[in-house]
């Protein structure tokens, strides 16, 4: 009995000291009073005095969001000692350590610790580790690891942050930012989707871990669809939207990303009357929503082999899909079933396609597209020897090259297209055999809006006998290593499996049916800590009488 005993009381203690710190915990789920809505989270902005603290600690607040450095960093006295205070200050009378000492005191307040220098981020995380066991709420560790628009200073290392503050404290949400300038005459405009697959370089491998992209108010309006395309990708994904007092906000943009985002993964650290704003904006008839981004994309009927040689992604968003990494192809996008011509009017296969700038912007890249491909599913040899460029799938293949090239089975035609950032490609298949390939180019902006008077390019090819062990899957490559593409919009019509049967409906989930369910599922676990620690506590109690 007393081993029986001895591993209850062990058991009970890990039950209970897991859940205790709470420094991952979903914000709204740790906040009821929230709602399930990142809008109703309170925050206190720029906590960096005794005195903004006390004030904090004795209202609604919360969130604390506050910044940290070394005493006398960049001075001849500087120190090892984490101190709170925004640059240019190099000093102020809150340390980390007291912060900490007075913070761990209350069971209901949050914290975002963000992180100007690298240098300061290692004694930080080791007196976190410290308190590990006194930490009873969400924690954010924040930096900005890539550059964003009108930078106007260098990131942190992104991968040597990671790494430091995993290593003494993993249990947080990471919330990684881009460095950003704003100013009524600065050039940039908008999030690119060069920052956008900068950041993901390093947070997409993060996964379970949470994530928050911190983003600058001023541009939601531009970029708003990149951020719901963002979130998209993962449940463990959210949004902060932050802004400085003398950024003019265009609050329509907060709008559309609260209209087409998910309300339980976008949070608002906002100055008061910028906040104001918004609220009023939302409780205004005549504040319309922009347009939702139209896709026909289902991510359901993909299914994505990444190369591992490096860093290759196939990002799967609701919104779309994008292809990232240098190899010479990142990876395959194959379709889960077969998508045969139907008898009417054919099957079709129809993408817009952005090309991003990464890793050298003078190089190519190429979007390859098979149809009536054989399958891959089960073939992992045949999909390395793809991947590292040695063979094509089987199938016919058209291509388009970010200098306008187009190509189909291997032939480059002679005239190119004019060179643009986005081109729409529509392949339609026929029963008969018979195909044409309307290339469409699209001068647009990186927000993907598209020119009225496009030029179309329609390209016709010889009718192609089908053979009676004719597969036909549909097949998406990117190759060349110095562009990452941005595939929106991508679908296949009219088509129906050998069998005949017709191809499926897209199905009908959303973001926030996702994020209700996620919080079903958040709530069931809690339930089912709290039942495994009483019923433990029974049995030790029923044990002890022995």
């Amino acid at each position: 009995m007393t081993l029986l005993r001895f591993i209850c009381l062990v058991v009970f203690l890990h039950v209970y000291t897991e859940g205790a710190t709470h420094t991952d915990d979903n914000v709204l789920d740790f906040f009821p009073s929230t709602d399930g809505d990142g809008l109703n989270v309170i925050w206190a902005h720029g906590v960096n005095s005794i005195a903004d603290l006390n004030q904090s600690l004795s209202d609604d607040t919360m969130m604390l969001e506050t910044d940290i450095i070394l005493r006398g960093i960049g001075t001849e006295n500087q120190t090892n000692i984490p101190v709170h205070a925004h640059p240019p200050l190099t000093d102020s009378d809150l340390t980390l350590e007291h912060f900490l000492q007075v913070t761990t005191q209350y069971a209901d307040i949050g914290m975002k610790l963000d992180f100007k220098y690298l240098e300061a981020l290692e004694p930080s995380m080791q007196l976190i580790g410290e308190y590990e066991s006194e930490l009873k709420a969400p924690l954010w560790i924040n930096a900005d690891i890539v550059i964003g628009p009108n930078s106007p200073r260098d990131p942190v290392a992104p991968q040597l942050f990671i790494d430091i503050a995993n290593r003494y404290f993993d249990k947080t949400t990471l919330s990684l930012g881009f460095t950003t300038g704003w100013g009524p005459l600065m050039a940039d405009k908008l999030y690119t989707w060069t920052m956008i697959f900068d950041n993901l370089y390093y947070s997409y491998p993060l996964d379970p871990q949470p994530v928050t992209f911190p983003i600058r108010a001023v541009w939601c309006k531009t970029s708003w669809t990149k951020f719901v395309w963002l979130l998209g990708l993962r449940d463990s994904f959210s949004i902060t939207v932050w802004s400085s007092v003398s950024d003019n906000v265009d609050v329509g943009g907060l709008v559309d990303l609260r209209t087409y985002g998910d309300t339980k993964r976008i949070f608002y650290d906002l100055p008061d009357l910028q906040k104001q704003a918004f609220l009023n904006a939302l409780d205004d008839p005549s504040q319309t929503p922009s347009p939702p981004l139209d896709t026909s994309w289902n991510a359901d009927q993909w299914v994505a082999f990444e190369n591992q040689d490096g860093r290759n992604f196939a990002f799967f968003s609701t919104e779309g899909l994008g292809i990232s990494g240098n190899a010479s192809r990142a990876a395959i996008i194959h379709s889960k079933r077969q998508h045969m011509p139907g008898s009417q009017d054919g099957m079709s296969v129809s993408v817009r396609v952005q090309f991003v700038d990464r890793y050298d912007s003078t190089s190519t890249a190429t979007v390859e597209i098979f149809i009536r491909s054989g399958s891959l599913l089960d073939d992992a040899e045949a999909r390395e020897d793809i991947l590292a460029g040695n063979r094509d799938p089987l199938g016919f293949k058209y291509s388009i090259s970010s200098d306008g090239r187009v190509g189909a089975n291997g032939t480059q035609f002679a005239k190119s297209l004019p060179a643009a950032e986005c081109y729409s490609i529509e392949i339609s298949d026929h029963l008969d055999g018979s195909m044409h390939v309307a290339f469409i180019v699209k001068t647009c902006t990186d927000a993907l809006e598209e020119d009225p008077n496009a030029e179309e390019n329609i390209l016709s090819f010889p009718e192609k006998e089908m053979d009676d062990d004719q597969e036909y899957y549909v097949i998406v490559m990117k190759s060349g290593g110095g562009k990452d593409v941005i595939l929106e919009d991508f679908h296949v019509e009219g088509s129906r499996d050998p069998e005949g049967n017709t191809t499926p409906e897209p199905n009908e989930s959303t973001t926030e049916s996702r994020g209700r369910s996620l919080l079903v599922v958040k709530g069931l676990s809690s339930w089912v800590m709290i039942l495994m620690m009483t019923g433990l506590s029974l049995i030790y109690m029923h044990v002890s009488l022995f």
